[in-house]
This record gives C-alpha cells, sequence and structure tokens, in this order.
C-alpha cells in the first residue's frame, strides 16, 4: 500500500539547463525591446505636425504591416 502511495505521488516540475537558458535569455530579449519601445522618437523632419512618436508604436506598425503583406497572394516573376 506504501509502494502504491509513492507511484502516484507527482514529480516536481523539471526544468532542464536549456529551458531555463532559452526563458532567461527571452526575458532579456523582452525587456530589451520594452526599454527601446519607450523610448520617443522626433518625427518634425517628415511631418512638421507629427512631433515625438514613441518607437512601440512604429514597432507594432511594422509588425503588423508585415503580417498583412505576408498573408497577401502577391505573385512576382523575377
Amino acid at each position: 500500500m506504501e509502494n502504491k502511495k509513492n507511484k502516484n505521488k507527482k514529480p516536481v516540475i523539471p526544468i532542464s539547463f536549456t529551458k531555463a537558458t532559452a526563458m532567461l535569455i527571452l526575458g532579456f530579449f523582452i525587456w530589451i525591446v520594452v526599454k527601446i519601445s519607450s523610448q520617443d522618437v522626433e518625427f518634425s523632419f517628415l511631418l512638421p505636425e507629427a512631433g515625438k512618436i514613441k518607437v512601440g508604436w512604429l514597432l507594432l506598425l511594422s509588425f503588423a504591416s508585415g503580417y498583412i503583406f505576408s498573408k497577401l497572394p502577391l505573385k512576382l516573376k523575377l
């Protein structure tokens, strides 16, 4: 009976060194992106009324446009 109880115990969640390293690198990358995206960029050289824009909005716009363009059925013959 005691042997069955030991079999039913779930082990502690094992985490390998590779997973821990990957999580640490991913967290560091997210921290860098957050720090960069909170910066302001002056856009008065393009549009005088634009003023300052956060880099995060530019990143979001570039990722969204890249996603949209990747879904378009473009047939280019080069």
